[in-house]
């Protein structure tokens, strides 16, 4: 969901003063409570792991968006674009994936009311890093796959199915289900 802004602050980076980090600079906003302001940065964040993945960007995630302080917190609205360094789990080629994605999400004022449903926030910046990451790590796919109709690699001699065909002879469905009974009848 977008809000429309009056105002737009846009700059590379969120006017990021470290590597790696999204921030808004909320001042305005603070003297204005209830009015929409928007924004849009940039930024290649670090690789980091998440389970047995490394996350690798291969561009810039794109983060577009609008906030509102209501005198308590801060909503923050925005769609985000990424696009990911990833290995197809079928056929084990590199690819880049794109996720794209939205959010919204409560900043509340050094934490006095934090919770699992917001992320503090001190000074006259949000930094968004955190939210972002959170919601892009929900968005990714269990396995990611390079095209839906990737055939992968044959269990049997490992050749890859998109570029070859093979002859090897799979045990299939049925075959192993015939198997499972012969074992099952056995005991």
């Amino acid at each position: 969901m977008f809000i429309p802004a009056r105002r737009i602050n846009i700059r590379p980076g969120c006017g990021r003063k470290a590597v790696g980090s999204m921030r808004i600079r909320i001042a305005n906003a603070l003297r204005q409570a209830g009015e929409a302001f928007g924004f849009e940065c940039a930024e290649t964040p670090e690789p980091f792991s998440y389970g047995e993945r490394t996350i690798r960007f291969a561009a810039p995630v794109k983060v577009e968006g609008s906030y509102v302080y209501d005198g308590k917190a801060f909503s923050v609205s925005a769609d985000v674009q990424a696009v990911l360094d990833a290995v197809c789990a079928r056929c084990t080629k590199p690819f880049e994936e794109q996720i794209s994605f939205s959010f919204t999400e409560r900043f509340v004022k050094d934490a006095e009311e934090e919770d699992d449903e917001s992320y503090a926030y001190a000074g006259d910046e949000l930094e968004l890093d955190k939210a972002v990451m959170d919601n892009l790590l929900l968005e990714l796919p269990i396995a990611s796959v390079c095209r839906a109709d990737c055939k992968g690699l044959c269990p049997v001699c490992g050749a890859d199915r998109n570029v070859t065909v093979c002859h090897c002879k799979e045990t299939g469905a049925a075959e192993k289900g015939a198997l499972y009974r012969a074992l099952s009848d056995e005991e």
